[in-house]
């Protein structure tokens, strides 16, 4: 898809880090992220509905 991409994350579990070039911080692989755009207490549409293109 892209071979010259340099892939970059803030966390990294043991599973995902062969994928990933550059990470800030490991977590355990039963560590569940709560991200603030996650943390609604009903439903919430995903983030990507909004987007045009």
């Amino acid at each position: 898809m892209m071979p010259k991409a340099h892939f970059a994350t803030v966390y990294a579990k043991p599973k995902g880090r062969p994928l990933v070039d550059t990470f800030v911080t490991e977590v355990s692989q039963d560590t569940w992220i709560y991200f603030p755009w996650d943390m609604g207490f009903t439903y919430q549409k995903p983030i990507a509905d909004d987007h045009v293109g």
